[in-house]
């Protein structure tokens, strides 16, 4: 049992004595600061001069420890000045402000510009608090794709891993909702679509939409981006994608003269027409992190599919010009249609259960 005899007691008034001398001595050198009293340096951005104190700085930033205690020229020196381009005169003030009184004053216009500062003087408490506040404005504000690209380009020049992750989990979370916007098609990299092709919580109906969202952005500057398309295509789930779908978009003029493309067109096939057969391509029929009804959905997908193709006698896929048929049993008419129709009427009930659950 937890014990509150007199040396527990002691030991809780010593931690808040210690704390409140901690308080007192960081409000005093605050006090000193504004009042220009014990100053022992300088801090020079651009035109302005900004005083401060060495021990403080040292206590709170790697940086300035380091600059003052390894026998740099700026260990001795009344003015120094800070020419790296990350820091501002202004995110400078607001980092020295938070390292003396302990409140950090960033708002969506200044965090990017502070955490840019923090970063570069290694304060990690102030680094943390911009990155916590820049992921809370994004994730819990409305989405905005700039803001994304915005995020991103701060994050890859800051090495901000958990930054990045956030921004990629709700451009994720959206996907369904920008995939088609004008502003996604045309400012979307590859390596952007890329990683989020490759991530489980990827929210769309299904696979199939995932995959005509690819295609529409590669065909929206098709030029530009044809020589990436195996790549962005294979980063697809194929194996829960519509293979009528697949075949109708891939097994084009301008596809079959690609040879990735078409080998890529030529496995799902094989796959759709004998899965046990191709096991290889099983790991593409992996669903995305999704409810129960979403995986459902999946797996009528799959069944009606496999009923497409044994609805038929030949399937010619073509692979660097060479036709090649897949054979499948071939079914009496009365029996076909049933089927056909049945696999009809479970494809658009998956549909309307989804539609009804996520409502």
């Amino acid at each position: 049992m937890y014990s509150t005899g007199p040396s527990n007691k002691l030991k809780w008034h010593l931690r808040f004595a210690i704390a409140k001398m901690a308080e007192i001595l960081l409000s005093k050198c605050a006090q000193f600061r504004e009042n220009e009293e014990f100053i022992d340096v300088r801090l020079k951005v651009g035109e302005e001069i900004i005083p401060a104190h060495r021990i403080v700085l040292a206590a709170n930033s790697d940086y300035f420890h380091a600059m003052f205690t390894n026998g740099m020229k700026e260990s001795n020196q009344d003015l120094v000045e800070l020419k790296d381009q990350s820091i501002s005169a202004d995110a400078l003030k607001i980092v020295l402000d938070s390292i003396y009184n302990g409140d950090l004053c960033v708002n969506e216009e200044n965090a990017s510009e502070v955490l840019a500062a923090a970063n570069h003087l290694q304060v990690t408490n102030i680094v943390d608090q911009c990155c916590d506040f820049l992921k809370s404005e994004f994730v819990q504000g409305q989405f905005d794709l700039q803001k994304y690209f915005q995020l991103s380009v701060v994050a890859d020049r800051h090495g901000l891993k958990n930054v990045q992750e956030a921004a990629d989990h709700k451009l994720a979370s959206m996907y369904n909702e920008i995939c088609d916007s004008e502003e996604f098609l045309s400012q979307i990299s590859a390596n952007q679509l890329l990683s989020l092709l490759r991530r489980d919580d990827l929210r769309a109906p299904s696979e199939t939409l995932v995959f005509k969202s690819v295609m529409h952005w590669l065909k929206f500057k098709k030029e530009e981006r044809f020589p990436v398309a195996g790549k962005v295509i294979e980063a697809v789930r194929l194996g829960l994608v519509d293979i009528g779908v697949l075949i109708e978009e891939l097994n084009s003029e301008e596809f079959q003269r690609v040879p990735e493309i078409q080998k890529i067109l030529f496995e799902a096939s094989i796959y759709f027409n004998a899965p046990s057969q191709f096991s290889k391509f099983a790991e593409k029929t992996k669903p995305r992190a999704a409810s129960s009804v979403s995986k459902l959905f999946c797996g009528v997908t799959l069944l009606s599919s496999a009923i497409f193709l044994s609805c038929k006698q030949t399937l010619a896929v073509g692979v660097e010009g060479v036709l090649f048929p897949l054979q499948t049993p071939h079914l009496p008419s009365c029996e076909s249609m049933f089927i056909f129709f049945l696999a009809l009427l479970l494809f658009f009930s998956s549909y309307l259960i989804k539609f009804l659950w996520e409502k």
